[in-house]
C-alpha cells in the first residue's frame, strides 16, 4: 500500500475522503479509511462508529495496534511524502442501519475507558453516509425523471405552442 500521493500528512487527519467527496457507501461494502499516524503508529487505537456531536454509535476495533508488518492495521510510511498514514479496511455490516445515514469515525487512545469522562479522544472523521442501495437507486432515477421533465419543457414544449 502506498500514501497515495499524500505530503506531510497530519496526526489524525482523514485521507481520501471529505465532507462533501467520495463518502457516501453501503451495507456490505469494505471501505479502507486512512488517516494519518497518531504518535507516528505507537499509540494503540480504538475505533468507533459516531454521530455527529461526539455521540457514540458502536465500536468497530478495540484497542489496534498498528505495524508495518500488520495486514490488518497497516501502518504506512514515505519517507519521500514525509507521510506516515494507519490504515483500516471496515468491512460494512450488511445489516447496518440505514434509517439515519450520516456518521463520523471516531479515533480514541486504546488504553482510556470507553464511557469515561477522558475518553481518549484522537479525531474524528469527517461526514460520510452508509446508505441503502436501493435509495441510492430511488435517487437516481428521481433526478433522471427531474431532467428529462426540464429537457421537455425547454425543447419540446415551445414547439407545441
Amino acid at each position: 500500500m502506498s500514501t497515495n500521493g499524500y505530503t506531510n500528512c497530519t496526526d489524525g487527519t482523514f485521507y481520501g475522503f471529505t465532507d462533501t467527496q467520495n463518502n457516501e457507501f453501503y451495507p456490505g461494502e469494505s471501505w479502507t479509511l486512512q488517516w494519518g499516524a497518531i504518535l507516528n503508529g505507537s499509540l494503540p487505537l480504538n475505533i468507533s462508529l459516531g454521530r455527529i456531536g461526539g455521540a457514540l454509535v458502536d465500536p468497530i476495533v478495540t484497542d489496534a495496534t498498528f505495524s508495518k508488518d500488520s495486514s490488518l492495521y497497516q501502518l504506512i510510511y514515505n519517507e519521500t511524502a514525509n507521510c506516515t498514514l494507519e490504515q483500516y479496511t471496515w468491512a460494512i455490516p450488511s445489516d447496518f442501519n440505514t434509517s439515519n445515514p450520516e456518521y463520523q469515525i471516531g479515533l480514541f487512545d486504546g488504553g482510556a475507558i470507553r464511557g469515561d469522562d477522558n475518553n481518549g479522544w484522537r479525531a474524528w472523521s469527517p461526514i460520510f453516509y452508509v446508505r441503502d442501495k436501493s435509495d441510492a437507486i430511488s435517487a437516481y432515477h428521481h433526478n433522471n425523471i427531474d431532467l428529462f421533465n426540464i429537457l421537455f419543457i425547454l425543447f419540446i414544449e415551445p414547439q407545441i405552442l
